[in-house]
C-alpha cells in the first residue's frame, strides 16, 4: 500500500499539496501526506535496520516495539543519505522499482 501511495503522490506537483492541505476541509488530503510522510520514514527505517543487520533490500525486517521514532526522519527519508559506495549501489537495487512485484532479488 504504501509503494503505491508515494508513487502516486510524488506524481502530483508539490506546490498542490503545499496550497491544498492547509485548506480548511481538506482533511482528506492533509491525511494522504501524512500518510506517505509515514511511509517514508517507515521505508528509512527499515532501510537502515537491514543495512546494520547486513540484510538484503529486500529481506524482511521487523520495526522495533514501539514504531517508528517520532524524531526519526529527515536525516533519513532519501535513500541515499550518505551511504558508502556499497551502500549507494544496494539502495540503486530498491530504487528499482516502486511496486514489490516488479523488483529482482
Amino acid at each position: 500500500l504504501c509503494d503505491d501511495f508515494i508513487a502516486h503522490y510524488e506524481t502530483i506537483r508539490p506546490d498542490f499539496w503545499q496550497n491544498n492541505i492547509n485548506s480548511d476541509g481538506e482533511r482528506g488530503l492533509r491525511a494522504i501526506s501524512d500518510f506517505v510522510v509515514n511511509c517514508k520514514r517507515r521505508q528509512a527505517l527499515e532501510r537502515r535496520l537491514r543495512r546494520e543487520a547486513g540484510l538484503g533490500p529486500f529481506d524482511p525486517v521487523s520495526i522495533p516495539s514501539g514504531g517508528v521514532p517520532r524524531d526519526f526522519g529527515d536525516d533519513y527519508m532519501t535513500i541515499d543519505d550518505g551511504e558508502e559506495a556499497e551502500g549507494i549501489e544496494w539502495a540503486n537495487i530498491e530504487r528499482e522499482s516502486a511496486w514489490p512485484s516488479q523488483k529482482s532479488n
